[in-house]
């Protein structure tokens, strides 16, 4: 039987109006910030997670007794009426690039779709933290941590099957939004995101994605 392989759990919601998650801290007064501060522990303390050690380890935590107060805590941060959240399962193979991506000034988060099914050697070469997208995007863009992740489902489903699904993620690190941007303006920028490949294109079916670019710009922050 194979080993479990670890995935990462990654969902979008739309926030309420005037909720503020800037400055996250176990003290703060804000309402808002107690119940992420409250959901982030709860997550914290399921077998398996953070980055979920399987997928069954992740699907149990939908079955626990947990569960029901977690949901109950969405609806103090998420407009969960106005967009439905939208959830992705990924495979991170270079665990450190994606976390040194997540923990930098700002996040690319970016969305590809890649009709035809690649095969093995293809999937590793694209994901490869030495391969020439990669390396481009830290040495001459200046991203502080990289890592490309392949979807394997989502919820719902049709964002993970169909011609059109979303097919890979990526994360890029950098100190500002202005690094992402002069990164983007440079030749290999500009050949990083319109290689001539026309079987990979930025996905944009995630709901508040950029239609153009099939990215957003994230500050993560992590409860304590």
């Amino acid at each position: 039987m194979p080993n479990p392989q670890p995935i990462t759990e990654m969902v979008v919601f739309h926030l309420q109006d005037g909720v503020n998650l800037e400055q996250i801290t176990p003290d703060s007064p804000s309402p808002a910030v107690q119940a992420f501060v409250k959901l982030t522990q709860t997550i914290n303390s399921q077998p398996g997670s953070i980055h979920w050690e399987s997928f069954e380890h992740c699907t149990a935590f939908t079955k626990s007794p947990e569960r029901a107060s977690f949901t109950a805590g969405l609806s103090q941060l998420f407009d969960l009426e106005v967009e439905a959240p939208v959830t992705l399962y990924v495979h991170v193979t270079d665990t450190q690039g994606a976390l040194a991506a997540f923990r930098s000034g700002v996040t690319e988060v970016a969305f590809y779709t890649m009709p035809d099914r690649p095969d093995e050697a293809l999937r590793a070469e694209i994901e490869d933290p030495s391969g020439t997208t990669l390396q481009n995007v830290q040495v001459i863009g200046k991203a502080t941590g990289a890592a490309i992740a392949w979807v394997f489902d989502a919820v719902p489903h049709s964002l993970a099957s169909g011609p059109d699904s979303i097919s890979l993620a990526g994360f890029f690190g950098y100190d500002s939004i202005d690094v992402h941007m002069q990164w983007r303006e440079t030749p290999e920028g500009i050949a990083a995101r319109e290689g001539g490949d026309d079987s990979v294109r930025p996905a944009t079916i995630v709901p508040g994605i950029d239609a153009e670019t099939g990215y957003f710009h994230v500050k993560f922050r992590e409860g304590e």
